[in-house]
């Protein structure tokens, strides 16, 4: 075979020669092996780029700060994760690294563990449509121009806590298997919006979680969510948290929490929600949202609606309460503070009568009857002062306000009555100032008790108020004993018609 080569180059004189065998053997190595030089050349990994692949490889854990310098590329990063850098990977654990370039893979399937502990990114990360089978943790990392994961699913665990992210956040419609750990992250930017609508998970954790923008949690739907911090006192949680039409089937936990605007309408608590020293400085809307079970603890602080002015600051129509429970520190709260859900909650939201009607539901089945009667006062109270009624309607109110409280104290009437008719006793007591409506009647002995009983009552058929009468002289007399009969035709009526319920049940 060298020979015929040989022959080939017009070198056959030489086909015996040793070195001349020798250099046409290196010609041809050298020939051979040339493209995967040029392969390796092409891919031109850093030293530190190198030792990244072959530990996912591996699926050892690399500390690259230990190596020098630690940067790697973006392109690398993706290129590992997708697998198309030497092989799949087993376990991809980074720590302290420092990727340039965008992180942009594309959709790409994951079955390794990914971990980039304490990194940081100097450009965009965007792992959006993507599919990773375990774990994904950026636990303490650093993001200069955000981090997007939209529609990303993750069979396992998604950590996040300690990251630092400058620019947006976007895991709207991420599926998360395991749990989402958010613990102590922060967001700088003021603009920036931390984005989790419509995601999926089994827990979220956003404990003492900072953002100077808004956090948006818009028709999520998660098995548990924690909000808020573990520190005293409460740190400024977000400039305003969005919860329309949040799912939480089994627990909602907002604690030590400080936002300006407060937005859950729609939202559904399926499970037990606690509530426990949050503070709400500008705006609250619950229109709509169901509490199945709803604790109160304490130092809750809702915004004020000023009836002057046209936005009002909290808005509860349409809200409904299952079961209701007010504690302190995790023990039963004093009696004080259950009328505090009225003064303190209900009554500073724009006036609309169901969230009320909602609230004595909810101490009904509890057996507070008498919260549940205070909170219909309340109730009306704030009808009648709401300038919603007419003329008529007003003053029907106030009479009712007054004299039964709307049927919810039915013994006033009796103890206006009783007042009204010991007046009378004493107006009527002078026998001299009466006269028998006939002669025959001047011998039958009178009682100015008696009288002004009879003549309260209305229909009464008792000889008293038929014999007798102011006399004629007496005209002062006369006009006090038609007021005293009208009163009575007022309040005994509205006093049995509150006894029987017909006016409560108005």
């Amino acid at each position: 075979m060298l020979s015929r080569s040989a022959n080939c180059l017009g070198l056959y004189k030489y086909e015996r020669s040793v070195p001349f065998r020798g250099a046409v053997l290196f010609a041809f190595s050298m020939m051979t092996f040339l493209p995967m030089r040029v392969s390796a050349q092409e891919k031109g990994l850093s030293q530190t780029e190198s030792l990244m692949v072959n530990a996912a490889v591996k699926g050892t854990k690399v500390d690259l700060t230990e190596n020098g310098d630690p940067v790697i590329r973006g392109e690398v990063l993706a290129r590992i994760l997708t697998g198309r850098e030497k092989a799949a990977p087993s376990a991809i654990y980074i720590k302290k690294a420092r990727i340039t370039g965008d992180v942009d893979p594309g959709s790409i399937d994951t079955r390794a563990n990914f971990t980039c502990e304490a990194c940081e990114f100097a450009n965009l990360v965007d792992l959006s449509d993507s599919h990773f089978l375990h774990d994904v943790s950026f636990r303490a990392s650093r993001f200069a121009q955000g981090l997007y994961m939209t529609s990303t699913k993750v069979d396992g665990n998604l950590d996040l806590s300690q990251a630092r992210v400058h620019g947006e956040l976007d895991l709207s419609y991420s599926q998360i298997g395991g749990s989402l750990f958010a613990k102590d992250m922060r967001m700088r930017d003021s603009n920036a919006k931390a984005g989790f609508d419509h995601i999926r998970g089994a827990s979220v954790d956003f404990t003492n979680l900072q953002i100077n923008g808004a956090l948006s949690l818009q028709r999520a739907d998660i098995d548990e969510l924690f909000l808020g911090s573990s520190e005293e006192p409460s740190i400024l949680f977000a400039k305003s948290l969005d919860m329309d039409v949040l799912t939480a089937r089994r627990e909602l936990n907002i604690r030590e929490l400080t936002v300006d605007s407060f937005n859950a309408p729609g939202l559904q608590a399926l499970g037990r929600t606690r509530i426990a020293k949050l503070t709400v400085n500008e705006y609250a809307n619950l229109k709509g949202a169901h509490f199945q079970y709803l604790i109160f603890d304490d130092g809750v602080r809702w915004p004020t609606t000023d009836p002057k002015r046209p936005q009002p600051a909290m808005e509860l129509d349409g809200i409904s309460l299952a079961q209701i429970d007010v504690q302190k520190n995790g023990f039963q709260a004093p009696e004080t503070a259950w009328g505090n859900l009225l003064s303190e909650w209900l009554d500073k939201a724009a006036f609309s009568a169901q969230p009320y009607q909602e609230m004595e539901g909810a101490f009904r089945s509890l057996g507070r009857t008498d919260l549940a009667d205070t909170t219909f006062e309340r109730m009306k109270d704030r009808e009648r002062a709401s300038k919603r009624l007419s003329t008529l309607g007003w003053l029907k109110s106030s009479v009712l306000s007054f004299l039964v409280r709307y049927g919810r104290e039915p013994y006033r009437a009796f103890y206006f009555g009783l007042v009204i008719v010991i007046i009378g006793w004493i107006i009527f007591r002078n026998p001299k100032n009466m006269t028998p409506k006939q002669p025959q009647y001047a011998t039958k002995p009178y009682s100015p008790f008696w009288y002004s009983l009879v003549l309260f009552l209305p229909l009464a058929n008792v000889p008293d108020s038929d014999v007798w009468e102011p006399k004629d002289d007496k005209l002062g007399l006369q006009v006090y004993a038609r007021i005293h009969s009208l009163l009575g035709w007022i309040l005994v009526p509205i006093g049995l018609a509150a006894v029987s319920g017909l006016i409560s049940a108005k």
